[in-house]
Parts: C-alpha cells; sequence; structure tokens
C-alpha cells in the first residue's frame, strides 16, 4: 500500500524539519551578532559558519516542499516537550524551561529537552 508524498508523513516531517532548521538558523545569527558586539570575533565566525549549514539544509526541505507552494500548511513544532535540568535530573513539561528549577535552583540554562539530555533512557533509545 502506497501513499501519495503530498499525504504521506514525510511531507510533514520535511515541514517540521524546514521550520526547525529555520528556527536554528535564526538563533545562530543572532548569537554571532552578540558576539560581534561583545567583540568575540571567532565565536562569531563560528555561529555564522553554523547558520550557514542550518540554511543550507533548510533550503534543501524546501525544495522537496516547493510543489506544495499554495497549499495551506500546518507545522506543529511538537510542543509542548519535557525538558530535564542537567545537575538533578529534575523534568519540566512545557514550551519552555523554569527560571530556576524548583529542586535544586539551577538557572534556566541548566535544562535541555530530555530527548538530547546525556545520561538518560530517553537519550540512549535513539
Amino acid at each position: 500500500m502506497s501513499v501519495e508524498f503530498k499525504n504521506s508523513e514525510t511531507k510533514g516531517n520535511l515541514m517540521r524539519a524546514f521550520a526547525g532548521e529555520s528556527q536554528a538558523r535564526n538563533r545562530y545569527t543572532f548569537s554571532g551578532k552578540q558576539a560581534r558586539k561583545q567583540e568575540y570575533y571567532v565565536i562569531e565566525q563560528i555561529f555564522n559558519f553554523t547558520a550557514d549549514q542550518e540554511y543550507a539544509h533548510a533550503k534543501l526541505f524546501y525544495e522537496h516542499l516547493r510543489p506544495f507552494m499554495g497549499e495551506t500548511i500546518t507545522v506543529d513544532g511538537g510542543y509542548p516537550v519535557d525538558l530535564q535540568e542537567d545537575y538533578c535530573g529534575y523534568v519540566h513539561e512545557g514550551t519552555e524551561a523554569p527560571k530556576e528549577c524548583p529542586n535544586c535552583h539551577h538557572g534556566q540554562g541548566f535544562f535541555v529537552r530530555l530527548t538530547l539530555a546525556p545520561y538518560t533512557k530517553a537519550s540512549d533509545d535513539k
């Protein structure tokens, strides 16, 4: 049994991937500008290089989706997600990490997506 590409899960995955790569490119571009303001020129170049890679990925996905231009599409980023605090292992479900871990009081920067967290069952399943 075959499914037409336009009705396939693959098309949906490509749309999500395109959105994710586009968002990532913006984050790296913004970070590069911030590094430049702080006169971290090598760091700026790393961010810009990475942003260019994300652009290349997004462009590739876009080319596969081009035949569907003009159609209304819905992109769901898959939120909320489980976020794990890296120090104590506290897991939070939401669209963004809490400002502070309620368990160990580390800041927001200690949270990562559970699927990307080191030393977890979720990261071992990949």
